[in-house]
This record gives C-alpha cells, structure tokens and sequence, in this order.
C-alpha cells in the first residue's frame, strides 16, 4: 500500500514539474525532417527525447519522417525558398552539411549565443561540420557513427587465417594478404553490391582519405580542376586491383545495394561493411561467435590519415530561416547531452558524441561489440568526410564507377566525367 502510494505521489511531482514549466514558458512547436521511418529505434529515442523537452520547457517537437527517397532535393528546395522546417537530418562531412550551410540551409550553432563555446568544445566530430574557411559549425553529429567491417571468422579459421591475432586494424598489406588467403581457401574476400553505385559512393568517402593528410584536403579534389592527379590515379588503381585480383564478391557491379547485407548472412563473402544498425542483423543471423568486427582497414593510401579510422554521424542542423533557433538548439542539446538519451542511442550502436561521456559509462549490447568499442577509443579517428556523398557527386559515380572498375574508361577520364558534371572551370 506504502508503496504505491509512493508511486502516486512520484506521477503527482512529475506532472506537477511538467505543469509548472508549461505555465512558465508559452507554447511553442518546431519541426524536424529526418530520414528514419517511424518504427526506427533512432526515430523512437528522438521523439523521447522530444517528450522531455516537451514537459519540461511546454516545447512541442514535431518529428516528420520523410523518408530517404529524394530528401537532399527536398533540402535544396526548402534552401532555395527558405521555407520549410526549423530543423532537419543532415549527414555530416565537409563536403555535405557544410556544403548546405554555404547554400543557405542552415543557422550556424557558434552564432546568436544559441551553444556557448563550453558546450561546442563537449562535442566530438565538429569539424566534419565546420567550415573551415569562416568557422561556422553549420550542425552536430548526435552519434559517433561509424564504417567498420563484420568478418566471419569460420571461415578465417577455415583459411588458415587466426583471426584471434589480428591486430585493431589492418595495413593494406595485411588487408590483401587475408583477402589472396581468403580467396586461394575458395571464398569470396568481401562483399560487393555496386549495381547504383552506392558501394563507390562508401569507397570514395572511407578511403579516399586516407590517402591525404587532412580530411580538409578532400575537398580540394572535388570543388576545383584538375581533379586528376597523382592521388586521384593511385587512388583509382587500388581499387580496380582490389576488384581485378577477385577480392569481391564475383558479378557484384551488377547486384542491389538491397543484396549487399545479405551476402554475409548467407556466407556468401567472408568480409563486409558494418554499420552499427547491422550488427544484430549479422548477430541474429549467424550468432555471434561467428561474427567478429574490426576497423575499417588501410586501403592503400599513405597520407597521414592512411591508418586512421572513418567515422561519421547522423547530423541534426537548425534552418537558416526558424524562428525559434533557442528551442530548435533546446531539441539538439537533450540529443547531446542528455545522459538518458545517449544511452538509448549507445544501445542501437552509436557512440557518445558528447566527450564527457566514456563508453564504459553504457551498456553496449554483445561482447564483441564490446571489444570493438574499447579498442575503437584507442585509435586515431577521422570524420571521413563524405567525399562522394552529397548530390552534387552521387549521379555521376553511379554512372561512372562500373565504368572505371571494369577497365572501360581510364581513371584519367572518370576525372573528366566528374569535372563536366559538375561544371568545374
């Protein structure tokens, strides 16, 4: 009796708070557009999230899904017209959210005392969404996402590969000599799905990097000619040598994107990317003492960042026309700092993007996830970028890509088909 008169009591102050902020503060309803359908588990804990912000400062946080198909247009409409939500879904990188800042898509954070610089100085990964040029931070990763790889260690072992030796991250070196023992044991190495292009899409952003020394040297090679060059040719080499040796899955130019994931589960391939929303996937599918996960490996480059590692986030940035940027900021930070939301999305896979927070402070769900999050704090990160993952890029690599890999044009004239896509004098 005692104690649910306690729980009663409990419910009373919590309405009683929530009453009280909605007395204090006048109402207030924003929008934000993402690219999540509803029953996803991020969808869930933003509109959590919302709730909160909802009880505490009577803000109403409108979620709209819209769906991936077309979205980039759609913020380029709503950019052209200044109409549109008062915050939306953004992928960082500098070529891409950056990219819509300078177009006019969103409000700077560092301006209008919206984050005070203690708070901009919590966060990891805002660099990615930076202009460098005028130091605008144009939004904020809300999770430490990250490109990694899923490997199927039967047939490691199988291969003569001991895969409980493998170091946090490969060389190139290392990464092909598993690839030619993969292959020689009658495996396919790794995964491929290249039919629209999306697989180049996820080269050219994780691995070109890694072939300069600074991810702001990226976008030089794309905003300016001659794209072509010595980076450009070698970069373009390996990865017709990669494809050329076997190391992917055979007739993979030709196969959906929608059929990549599905290749590892069936055993089709023994490597594959991992994305953290994919790690149940492969658990449930193949259990998990036969699912191990590494860091993306070294793909060739010898820049300074040739042995770093990708990450890159779900970016949430205000609109450069809201009128209510205070409670637009008011929804990112409950997304950043608030401990209980954070570990909702540590949950799903995405780390804490907010530094005072340490992984050990979460449950991270599998063991061997587990060990792939202690030693991925360890290693020398980069936000990769999004070299290739931004509208303006995306047409033309899904309609050239096949083209250079397949040996039907030079790396030289991919260049070419890039600078006339883009206009560039």
């Amino acid at each position: 009796m005692l104690k649910k008169l306690g729980l009663i009591l409990v419910a009373l102050c919590a309405l009683a708070v929530a009453l009280s902020a909605q007395s204090k503060n006048p109402p207030v309803t924003i929008e934000y557009w993402t690219v999540y359908e509803k029953d996803s588990a991020l969808l869930v804990t933003m509109q959590k999230a919302a709730d909160i912000l909802k009880a505490r400062d009577n803000i109403t946080v409108d979620i709209v899904s819209k769906g991936d198909a077309g979205f980039r247009e759609l913020l380029t409409a709503s950019a052209m017209s200044q109409s549109g939500p008062d915050l939306v879904f953004n992928w960082t990188g500098l070529a891409d959210i950056v990219t819509g800042g300078m177009q006019g898509l969103h409000y700077p954070l560092n301006k209008g005392n919206l984050f005070s610089k203690a708070e901009l100085a919590k966060l990891l990964l805002l660099d990615s969404c930076t202009d460098v040029k005028t130091g605008n931070v144009y939004g904020t990763a809300t999770g430490n996402n990250y490109i990694a790889i899923a490997y199927n260690k039967d047939m490691m072992t199988k291969a003569g590969i001991d895969w409980s030796k493998f170091p946090a991250k490969w060389t190139y070196a290392q990464f092909l000599d598993v690839c030619k023992k993969l292959k020689a044991a009658g495996f396919a190495p790794f995964g491929y799905a290249n039919k629209e292009g999306i697989f180049a899409d996820w080269w050219h952003s994780f691995s070109f990097p890694s072939y300069v020394d600074k991810i702001s040297d990226v976008i030089p090679y794309y905003g300016k000619k001659p794209i072509y060059n010595k980076v450009f040719d070698k970069f373009c080499k390996d990865w017709k040598a990669f494809y050329d040796a076997g190391y992917f899955v055979e007739g993979g130019n030709t196969i959906s994107i929608n059929d990549l994931w599905g290749q590892f589960t069936a055993e089709k391939c023994a490597i594959i990317p991992l994305f953290p929303a994919l790690y149940s996937v492969y658990v449930n599918a193949l259990g998990e003492d036969k699912v191990g996960i590494m860091e993306w490996p070294s793909m060739g480059g010898t820049g300074k960042l040739a042995m770093a590692s990708p990450i890159y986030g779900d970016a949430i940035g205000i609109t450069a026309w809201t009128k209510h940027p205070k409670e637009a900021a008011a929804f990112i930070k409950e997304l950043v700092f608030n401990k209980e939301i954070v570990a909702d999305f540590v949950s799903q896979g995405l780390f804490p993007v907010n530094k005072e927070f340490k992984l050990t402070d979460f449950d991270i769900p599998g063991t061997e996830l587990k060990r792939f999050a202690a030693l991925h704090g360890q290693q020398t990160l980069y936000p990769e970028g999004h070299a290739f993952w931004v509208r303006e890029y995306s047409s033309v690599v899904e309609k050239f890509c096949n083209s250079m890999v397949l040996g039907q044009i030079t790396p030289q004239q991919y260049a070419a088909e890039i600078e006339a896509a883009l206009k560039l004098k």
